[in-house]
């Protein structure tokens, strides 16, 4: 499977037919074997922006499901290359969504889907082989108002010898059963029937962080339930560099001070201010490593909460735009 320009996707996307959600008329369809004629059941939507290294291995695992009738999108969001779907053995449809944001990405493939629940994930997470099929158990039988919220194992892409940044990816992780304690849930790896989701009129797209828990909490106060299920678990790809989590930490705070009533961004930004304690506490408890391993993440969560403070003086005070 071979990378090109972007510029040659949004061609061949034109080509095909594929410039607008509006032109999918015919199922596209995911694996060779699988009729072209049937309607999926199911539509799994990746957002992606500049990883598109990483959807081989992602292909994949979605070839290993034990549930077939399903869709793929790949929902591309400005990124310099694509991968080309005519050199790929496995059929999935190719969007390109101008709109910067991974949760306009996402609405843009949801607006194409044809699928009657939406299965949201993303390029660097690694779905089991059942989570399809968890997933569609979990909606037998019910109504069509539950927002299912599956398992997120943070695991190290080489686990035999992760670095310190991937160890406190896997530290902090991203706890999606206490997520729904809370009412919301992440979507690196969520399902929402297409109904529901339509009806809410999906995501917040002017966000680039916070818009799955926006969702969740508008979701739940329309009478929708926020279920969680451990058997429907993908594993998400830790950060393996100081970059990568000081873009995330950026990314999250611009949702979180930009964002929702002028109270709750108050106070955002004062936690902001505060030593990260909570953070600090949950790497004192990782099992996973030891003593002499944590004094390091100490460290790189005190530079992030560095970012943190950083971030809220350049958007608040300084008033500039946030970053995706």
């Amino acid at each position: 499977m071979n990378l090109i320009d972007a510029g040659e996707a949004l061609s061949y996307d034109i080509a095909m037919g594929m410039d607008s959600p509006e032109a999918f008329d015919s199922p596209a369809g995911l694996l060779p074997e699988q009729d072209q004629r049937m309607k999926p059941f199911v539509s799994v939507i990746v957002p992606i922006f500049e990883q598109w290294t990483l959807i081989p291995e992602f292909l994949r695992c979605i070839r290993a499901q034990t549930y077939r009738n399903f869709e793929l999108l790949l929902v591309d969001n400005g990124s310099s290359e694509t991968l080309d779907p005519k050199g790929s053995p496995f059929r999935f449809r190719l969007l390109s969504c101008l709109t910067p944001g991974s949760y306009a990405a996402r609405n843009f493939g949801a607006s194409a889907a044809r699928g009657e629940l939406l299965a949201f994930t993303d390029a660097d997470c690694r779905p089991s082989e059942r989570w399809l099929a968890c997933a569609v158990e979990n909606f037998r039988g019910s109504d069509d108002r539950r927002v299912l919220a599956g398992e997120i194992e943070m695991t190290a892409e080489h686990s035999s010898c992760p670095n310190v940044y991937e160890m406190y990816d896997i530290a902090i992780g991203i706890p999606q059963a206490r997520y729904v304690m809370h009412g919301h849930a992440a979507t690196a790896n969520l399902i929402v029937p297409a109904g529901l989701f339509r009806e809410l009129n999906g995501f917040d797209s002017s966000r680039f962080s916070g818009a799955d828990t926006e969702f969740c909490l508008r979701a739940t106060r329309s009478g929708a339930k926020l279920k969680y299920c451990l058997e429907a678990k993908v594993r998400h790809i830790a950060r393996n560099s100081f970059e990568a989590h000081a873009s995330k930490v950026r990314r999250i705070k611009g949702g979180q001070l930009l964002h929702g009533p002028l109270r709750d961004r108050i106070s955002r930004g004062i936690r902001t201010l505060l030593p990260p304690l909570r953070a600090l506490l949950r790497i004192s408890r990782s099992p996973n490593s030891r003593l002499l391993q944590k004094c390091p993440m100490f460290w790189l969560q005190l530079r992030l909460w560095g970012i943190e403070v950083g971030e809220l003086i350049r958007l608040v005070g300084l008033g500039k735009n946030p970053e995706r």
